[in-house]
């Protein structure tokens, strides 16, 4: 009787799910899931979303423990975040950035390990702890300069990598990118569109890549508008509220102050706002500023704020295909894409 009784409990216990088993049930090879788990570019997106929710749903958990010992690949990622310092209002991207990496990597075997960095750190001496203790089979990275010295040291380990942003480094390198030129264009050209004369340019330090390409896009717009440039409307203090709000401050104690503001992201949108406030000025009646999103952020202020909106969760996302894809050997002209932003007028 003891013996009948366990039998039957051991039958309703589910079996463990097996590629084939998720092939069955889908109708498809066990080839296609195991090229959809692994983001396979020559499946399509439909068919890997499709196949990675049936492995959630089935509780798909892949033996790595063989495949670790045969290959010496460890299936973690390691994202160097860049957290800038004493800011006293967070970045509301890094959690959309997170969630949108670990949904995309659901299904396969890679799980994501977060590294804050300070990225007034040009070295990133927790990376090569990463990279030569062999702890990641990849890299993600944000805040790129133009002759990034994490990119150099990951080309020169041969460590696959993905970057938020672009460098100008003469080795082609897989990347993720917004058109930050045209997003800074748009803005300025729209403030010029509103009889602005006096527009300031709120950016973080020029050592960015993406700050260059801002200011290129801003310079573009004011010569295009036949505007002169005054370097005292330049700010490349960084995106801390804190900092921002002084800045505008003392903006506005200039002879001739500016009217209209470009914004970086959220943080400094906020700055410049309570820097105006403290100023006496309010936006639409005295002063106008374009906001830059990675959500409906700009929205919800009193008043609404034009923006140039990115989302972030798609470009996350992308970058988190792209990243298995290169440790699977895609090549990297495959593995690079600039989004553009989408102005919104409110």
């Amino acid at each position: 009787m003891k013996n009948r009784e366990t039998s039957e409990a051991l039958a309703a216990v589910p079996k463990k799910a097996t590629l084939k088993s998720i092939a069955a049930h889908l109708g498809v090879s066990v080839s296609t899931v195991s090229r959809a788990l692994k983001s396979s570019p020559d499946i399509g997106r439909e068919t890997r979303e499709l196949v990675k929710k049936a492995a959630q749903e089935v509780g798909y958990v892949p033996d790595l423990g063989g495949v670790k010992l045969r290959t010496g690949r460890t299936f973690n990622l390691l994202y160097i975040k860049a957290i800038h310092p004493q800011q006293d209002v967070p970045d509301g991207s890094v959690a959309a950035q997170v969630s949108a990496i670990t949904e995309n990597l659901a299904g396969t075997s890679y799980q994501l390990q977060l590294m804050a960095w300070d990225p007034n750190d040009e070295e990133a001496a927790p990376l090569k702890r990463a990279v030569e203790g062999r702890l990641v089979d990849g890299v993600l990275l944000d805040n790129t300069r133009p002759l990034d010295a994490r990119v150099r040291y990951l080309l020169q380990m041969n460590v696959p990598f993905v970057t938020f942003g672009r460098t100008e480094l003469l080795t082609e390198h897989p990347y993720v990118d917004a058109d930050n030129e045209k997003a800074a264009f748009d803005a300025t050209s729209h403030l010029i569109r509103q009889g602005h004369k006096r527009i300031a340019l709120i950016g973080p330090p020029l050592i960015f890549t993406y700050a260059l390409q801002r200011r290129r896009g801003y310079l573009r717009a004011m010569e295009q508008g036949g505007l002169d440039v005054d370097a005292a409307l330049f700010s490349d203090e960084g995106v801390s509220a804190r900092r921002n709000r002084e800045v505008v401050r003392q903006m506005m104690q200039l002879a001739e102050p500016p009217t209209g503001f470009v914004s970086t992201n959220d943080s400094s949108t906020l700055g410049i706002l309570a820097g105006l406030r403290d100023s006496g000025r309010l936006v639409g009646r005295d002063c106008d500023v374009v906001s830059r999103d990675y959500s409906q952020f700009s929205n919800y202020l009193n008043p609404p704020l034009s923006t140039c909106y990115l989302d972030i969760y798609k470009v996350a996302a992308t970058m988190s295909e792209f990243i298995v894809r290169s440790i699977e050997g895609a090549p990297v002209t495959q593995l690079q894409r600039v989004f553009e932003t989408e102005f919104i007028q409110r």
